[in-house]
């Protein structure tokens, strides 16, 4: 029982360890400003991918062009904004393919990839360091996810077409009578959840591939459904408590368009603080090690400093997954003078006593030791003997070097402590 206590204290403080890093990385790579990027992306393309949704509806699909406006009646949030009536009007019934709407369909398909050009870039940045290089598969990629974004709206509207021509026809309401009076309602209720569906699959899509990491398709998945369902509450919340009507008093027929970029922004806000704690969680070890390596000291009078130092002096992930956790008593030696090895040690409890020539200094809990021996490659100067008993988590040295390439602060620190020493 106390094991299993023991287990989900660490498991929540490791889930808090990985919040607090996402929360400042997100500060740290303006998903704010991404996410604005991406609402513009989504105005530049919208009226390039309704034009392809409705071509493929009408001349694909056969839609006719009556039960298109029936179904864009159902939107009047989006009508307001957009004359849907001169869109579908505009489309080309004819089977025959002219030069001039090869050209004007390759146009429109190449204005329509600024969306998925802007996601692509705010999830790079995010990924940028431990992404993969693949600018010819990236650009495939955007054409992919705006090929599968076509083609699903164009789905979900062929099917609201379809669903409303069904439920006038007297089979399909003797049939519905026979099975249970709410069928229709059931159906109907279901076909209003398909739109989440898709943004859902859509958002899931763009972290498992967009990405270039190979994240887990569960993480994915679960990060995908908490964007999704706090977009989903957020737009129920805008659209019980906003009054919208006093924002088409203020700005017109924009009001409805400053209403929508408003809510495709917090989408976008949502999906990269998605994305962005996928990141943190396929590379947690390396970010959580960072934050050991840069722990203020135990004196920090600053609130965020104090705050990092409280919440990270703590590994219990690296302890567990690293598996190099050893107890030493008082005066045992922890690393011998001109010994060599491949190793950083981090003091979990306790304290470390450092004995070169002609100076002694002690470290405490929180500080790492072995830098110098596992860059440089040379022999330790010092002898590391355990001042208390203490707890010495040991980490390897190919692992410290990544963090030194990848984390220029770990950089400064480490060349700091060398030339302090000297």
């Amino acid at each position: 029982m106390k094991q299993k206590r023991e287990n989900k204290k660490s498991g929540f403080l490791s889930f808090a360890q990985a919040v607090f890093i996402s929360a400042d990385l997100s500060s740290q790579n303006d998903l704010d400003s991404n996410s604005g990027a991406c609402a513009f992306g989504f105005l530049f393309s919208f009226l390039p991918l309704v034009l392809m949704v409705f071509s493929i509806l009408v001349r694909i699909m056969h839609a006719s062009k009556e039960a298109l406006r029936e179904a864009m009646a159902d939107i009047p949030f989006l009508e307001g904004i957009f004359n849907f009536s001169e869109i579908i009007n505009s489309v080309n019934l004819s089977n025959s393919m002219t030069l001039v709407d090869v050209v004007l369909g390759a146009w429109i398909f190449w204005m329509a990839r600024n969306l998925f050009l802007y996601i692509q870039k705010g999830i790079t940045h995010i990924f940028h360091k431990e992404a993969d290089k693949r600018p010819v598969l990236n650009q495939f990629l955007i054409f992919g996810g705006e090929l599968i974004l076509v083609f699903g709206a164009a789905a979900l509207i062929l099917i609201s077409i379809s669903f409303k021509t069904l439920k006038f026809d007297s089979a399909f309401i003797d049939l519905k009578n026979s099975f249970h009076p709410r069928l229709l309602n059931s159906i109907s209720a279901t076909i209003n959840v398909v739109p989440y569906i898709l943004i859902f699959i859509m958002v899931f899509l763009a972290l498992k591939f967009y990405t270039g990491t190979k994240p887990q398709a569960k993480l994915c998945a679960a990060a995908a459904f908490l964007s999704t369902a706090v977009f989903v509450a957020t737009v129920i919340f805008l659209n019980v408590f906003l009054d919208f009507k006093r924002y088409s008093l203020i700005y017109g027929i924009l009001g409805n368009l400053v209403i929508l970029l408003f809510e495709v922004k917090i989408f976008f806000f949502l999906f990269f603080v998605a994305a962005q704690f996928v990141f943190v969680i396929q590379f947690f070890d390396d970010l959580l090690l960072a934050k050991l390596y840069l722990l203020p000291d135990h004196d920090e009078t600053d609130l965020l400093g104090a705050v990092n130092r409280a919440l990270f002096i703590r590994p219990d992930f690296l302890i567990k997954n690293f598996n190099s956790a050893k107890k030493f008593n008082v005066g045992e030696t922890i690393v011998e003078k001109n010994s060599t090895g491949d190793s950083v040690y981090y003091i979990i409890a306790g304290s470390v006593k450092r004995m070169a020539e002609n100076h002694v200094a002690f470290l405490d809990r929180g500080e790492m030791f072995g830098e110098e021996s596992c860059l440089l490659n040379i022999a330790h100067n010092a002898d590391f003997i355990a001042a208390t008993e203490c707890r010495i988590l040991e980490i390897s040295g190919a692992t410290f070097r990544r963090l030194i390439e990848l984390n220029g602060d770990a950089a400064k620190k480490a060349v700091k402590k060398f030339a302090s020493r000297i």
